[in-house]
């Protein structure tokens, strides 16, 4: 369980490198506080998948979303569909992720992630 240091109820998240590890437990708190997430993953499809079933548990959207954040097109892809997915909360429509939480590990990766 999460420290729950501030009220995100109605804010819209996207964390990429959520399928396992650090990603995955930010996705996890993040929703604790209150959040929709979008969570990314690579290759941990089964990781993502019970992260979303944990989020929805606790009453809050998810949705899992797969693409290799090396290549530009996927980059793209992932936050189109995020956003898709994030615009689709009740009353939130036209409303964008608030924040993009990256725990990916390749410096390029986040690079591409902050001009899209």
């Amino acid at each position: 369980m999460a420290l729950n240091l501030c009220n995100l109820g109605g804010k819209l998240v996207l964390v990429t490198g959520a399928g396992t590890g650090i990603g995955q437990g930010i996705a996890m708190a993040l929703a604790e506080m209150g959040a929709d997430v979008a969570l990314h993953y690579s290759r941990s499809a089964e990781g993502a998948r019970e992260a979303v079933a944990q989020i929805k548990a606790l009453g809050r959207r998810a949705i899992a979303i797969q693409g290799d954040l090396g290549v530009v097109a996927d980059c793209r892809r992932v936050a189109d569909e995020a956003a898709a997915f994030l615009d689709s909360v009740p009353d939130c429509v036209g409303r964008v992720p608030h924040r993009v939480v990256s725990c990916c590990r390749s410096q390029p990766v986040r690079q591409r992630l902050v001009q899209l």
